[in-house]
């Protein structure tokens, strides 16, 4: 290798679909990390089993065609008797259009499907943090993506 040389494989752009068959977004997730996250030790009485409470925010940005989405998971539980615990994070995906949408459909993508593919990263961010602390936290469940999908439907009838 030669100096100036990477021996890193070379960068891609947006992949075209291997086949018509294959579908993709018109956003496409670029970069996923925790944004913050705080974790608070408390004497009481918590529920028997793990709750949380997710909500989420999207802002647009100027240096890209595309938009921020924090995804925020605060789970609270009871991890001993007498010992609560209530972890919270914000994750950040950061999406960018590669084609084109209507409103409705943008809408939608904001709402809701954004939030099925950070969902994973927010799952695995809260169970690591839990690791960290020693706090035995049950795994959080795996989204339904037709449960959401049905559910954002609802809403806008």
């Amino acid at each position: 290798m030669t100096p100036g040389e990477s021996s890193a494989p070379p960068a891609v752009g947006p992949a075209e679909p291997a086949s018509k068959e294959v579908a993709s977004f018109a956003y496409q997730m670029r970069d996923a990390y925790l944004y913050d996250a705080s974790l608070v030790r408390s004497d009481g009485e918590g529920p028997d089993r793990p709750t949380f409470a997710t909500s989420l925010e999207t802002q647009d940005r100027d240096e890209l065609p595309g938009f921020i989405a924090l995804l925020t998971v605060r789970v609270e539980h009871r991890f001993r008797p007498g010992a609560v615990c209530t972890i919270q994070t914000r994750t950040a995906g950061v999406f960018r259009r590669t084609g084109e949408l209507d409103a409705q459909d943008d809408s939608r993508f904001r709402q809701a499907d954004c939030a099925v593919l950070l969902w994973p990263f927010a799952r695995a961010m809260v169970a690591e943090i839990a690791r960290m602390a020693g706090v035995d936290l049950p795994p959080l469940p795996t989204v339904d993506v037709r449960v959401t999908l049905e559910n954002l439907s609802e809403k806008r009838a």
